[in-house]
């Protein structure tokens, strides 16, 4: 039997709460105090952990270890359920990462300015006191303003900072994953964390030395979005599998990709499907005579998928 924990009063107040309550100015200053103690806590503090992720019915056991060594920063990452496997990675590239994924891999690395910009798109509030990994801890909630995204609920150690558990929730107050750890220990040996792979599978995942948008493009090339939620932004474009182009779009917190991919004699074929918080919608768009497959997929509503997909036009189409 999975445990319930104790936020459902938490989240049913959520539903009731005044917008009034929720947006006073002591309580959001404290709030992007908290986070941006986090980010700083993830970006320097070495630790081991065990931690568990929930998203539907599915439940995974993992055990983290991250360490800094003169600034630079190392993580592993061992599958404690299923296939033995784990990933290391070395020089890592956080800042490639939305807020929201970097949540649920246990590490937070927003800017001053980040943690500003939320407030505009979304409630950040206090919630009171937890423990968690037998560890005392400050709620923050970051409620969305809208429906086009998700929202949080973090439990950060007092002492450190450190995130220790987070729930996502969509706008139902429904909770689609949790992340949580259930011991951590703080400032592990060196010589134990820095040992070879010990899995019989693992992956290498070494920072790539390019910036995150290695185009530098302000806008997309070739495609239109005539609809963006607010407060999402274009954050770069890759091509991938040789004839898939990938949008990537961003609020600062959450994050969508657009895929657009050849469909030319492809029976069209138009969906929805969800894993945890990731939401995709599958649909078709037209460019000229030729007809490509559009996927949209990321951490947001699939209503908010499906307005995005719908609104996508080849570069010279738009109105």
């Amino acid at each position: 039997m999975i445990r319930v924990f104790s936020f459902t009063p938490l989240i049913l107040a959520w539903a009731l709460m005044l917008p009034q309550a929720v947006s006073a100015q002591p309580e959001t200053a404290e709030a992007k105090r908290w986070l941006g103690q986090m980010a700083q806590s993830n970006r320097e503090l070495s630790y081991q952990g065990l931690f568990t992720y929930e998203h539907g019915i599915a439940l995974e056991t993992f055990k983290l270890t991250r360490w800094v060594d003169q600034g630079a920063q190392y993580e592993r990452l061992e599958h404690l359920s299923g296939p033995e496997r784990e990933v290391l990675r070395q020089g890592l590239a956080a800042d490639c990462q939305s807020a929201g994924d970097q949540v649920r891999h246990g590490r937070l690395t927003l800017s001053d300015g980040q943690v500003a910009d939320l407030g505009e798109y979304y409630y950040l509030d206090m919630a009171g006191q937890e423990r968690v990994a037998g560890r005392s801890t400050r709620q923050v909630q970051i409620i969305p303003r809208d429906t086009y995204r998700y929202g949080y609920l973090l439990d950060v150690d007092e002492d450190t900072g450190l995130l220790l558990r987070s729930l996502l929730i969509d706008e139902q107050r429904r909770v689609l994953e949790r992340f949580q750890f259930v011991d951590i220990q703080l400032a592990p040996a060196q010589a134990e964390i820095r040992l070879e792979p010990r899995a019989q599978l693992f992956r290498q995942a070494n920072a790539h030395p390019s910036p995150c948008n290695p185009t530098a493009l302000t806008q997309p090339d070739g495609w239109h979005l005539d609809w963006l939620p607010p407060g999402f932004v274009f954050s770069g474009q890759q091509t991938v599998q040789d004839d898939t182009e990938m949008l990537m779009y961003t609020d600062g917190l959450s994050t969508f990709s657009v895929f657009l991919a050849p469909a030319d004699g492809d029976r069209a074929i138009e969906g929805r499907a969800q894993r945890g918080a990731t939401n995709a919608y599958m649909g078709q768009v037209a460019a000229g005579e030729r007809r490509f497959r559009v996927t949209v997929v990321g951490e947001v509503p699939v209503q908010t998928a499906e307005q995005v997909a719908n609104g996508i036009v080849a570069e010279g189409a738009q109105p």
